[in-house]
């Protein structure tokens, strides 16, 4: 039986090469077939073995980013647990230095309100002293010294206490500033009695003078 599209070359011999030559065509290219089948397979194979690898790298990079994270969280704890620690140090030292300024304070205004002028003179350069010392400290710890820079009291006493210049020295402009306990004088009397400005000012001033009359119209005849 002849296969369809052989000729018949009229010897069976060469028939039969002719036959068998075209079997082998077809086998060669149903293994080629096979071939590529087999490599498209092993691409698939590669892609999802690569694809595996690629998931577990990802893995591991997700661990190894969440063990940073968790060394930069642990970083950062001891960073803030070390600011803590340092704001905590100075607020003790500054409540320690305020406690000490409003001992200071207390007893310079009870000295003040005593009028006991032999303590205060004793006790004030001590009172001060003290201040200047605490003053600094204050103000380097970020606190705000914008009530020290004129008088270091003002923002702890009461505000008719106030230090302009030097509440120990004596005034001039007072009566009591020439009383002499021993020649007798009246510090009350009216010899010592101190002029307003205004009352000075009016007795110093001159009266203006005199408007002059208006000019008399002539009468014509």
């Amino acid at each position: 039986m002849r296969s369809k599209g052989v000729v018949s070359s009229g010897s069976e011999e060469l028939d039969a090469l002719q036959r068998e030559v075209e079997k082998l065509i077809l086998e060669r290219r149903e293994a080629d077939q096979q071939i590529v089948q087999l490599e498209a397979d092993m691409t698939v194979v590669q892609l999802e073995h690569a694809v595996e690898q690629s998931e577990e790298k990802v893995k591991e990079e997700e661990a190894r980013l969440n063990e940073l994270r968790a060394q930069c969280a642990r970083k950062d704890d001891r960073v803030l647990e070390s600011k803590y620690a340092t704001i905590d140090e100075k607020t003790k030292r500054v409540e320690a230095e305020n406690a000490k300024l409003k001992k200071a304070t207390e007893r310079l205004r009870r000295l003040i309100e005593s009028k006991d002028i032999e303590t205060i003179n004793k006790e004030q350069n001590e009172l001060f002293a003290t201040l200047t010392k605490i003053s600094p400290i204050v103000e380097n710890q970020g606190f705000s010294g914008a009530a020290f820079h004129t008088d270091p009291f003002a923002s702890a006493t009461r505000q008719d206490v106030v230090f302009e210049c030097d509440p120990f020295a004596s005034s001039n402009s007072t009566p009591f500033a020439s009383f002499d306990a021993f020649s007798g004088k009246d510090p009350f009397s009216s010899e010592q009695t101190v002029k307003s400005p205004s009352a000075y000012q009016a007795s110093c001033t001159k009266a203006p003078p005199p408007r002059p009359a208006p000019p008399q119209t002539r009468q014509t005849r």
